[in-house]
């Protein structure tokens, strides 16, 4: 339980991989380099925690409330973090290839120079987030909501965008910056498949309506 795990914690074990926490409260505390790869944090409250150079490899954080949380340099490889609520994360340097992120409502978080590779992001909700210079190779963002969103210098080798779109604010849309991303092979939002033309702004803008809704 929580009490038997803070008390470990205290008397400076780091490792708890597969440990099950589901649905317990464990916001603000300081769990730096631990190593939970493969605990179930389902529903599990972590907002405020910090987890920088935590090892999280394939731990299952679906429905885990995350704001504010750290995971700078965290491994987060093949990690679950179906519908998660991740506003405001810092995730500077972690490696998120492969995981799941499908669903997740994630608010003003910078993914800059991100592994994202094979990442699933899904009908997630992305709010003023910044790819820059990510490589986003592989990545499913199908039936994504980018809303000032920015992909400038990423790299969108074979991702599907397929059905992704953007929003609307006063009647105008609220822009998704695609400069200078690299597509190629990749599914656009209306199904059509782009290549290496499309790296050209004035190539980009002729596909920018795509990201809105109907």
């Amino acid at each position: 339980d929580v009490e038997e795990f803070i008390k470990r914690l205290e008397a400076g074990e780091k490792d708890f991989s597969g440990v099950n926490l589901a649905e317990e409260f464990l916001a603000g505390l300081e769990l730096d380099g631990i190593n939970l790869s493969r605990a179930c944090l389902r529903e599990t409250d972590l907002s405020s925690a910090e987890l920088n150079g935590a090892d999280l490899t394939e731990a299952d954080l679906e429905n885990a409330f995350l704001e504010g949380a750290q995971f700078r340099e965290a491994n987060l490889k093949r990690a679950n973090f179906k519908n998660a609520y991740m506003a405001d994360v810092d995730i500077d340097g972690a490696n998120l290839s492969y995981a799941n992120l499908s669903g997740v409502r994630m608010n003003q978080v910078s993914l800059a120079d991100i592994c994202l590779i094979g990442v699933n992001l899904s009908y997630a909700n992305l709010f003023q987030c910044g790819f820059y210079n990510s490589d986003l190779t592989g990545a499913d963002l199908t039936e994504a909501i980018l809303e000032s969103t920015s992909f400038t210098n990423a790299n969108l080798t074979n991702a599907n965008l397929k059905g992704a779109k953007g929003t609307e604010e006063d009647n105008e849309p609220t822009p998704v910056n695609l400069d200078d991303a690299i597509f190629h092979n990749t599914i656009l939002p209306n199904g059509s498949i782009c290549n290496n033309g499309c790296t050209q702004n004035s190539i980009l803008e002729t596909y920018y309506k795509s990201f809105l809704k109907d």
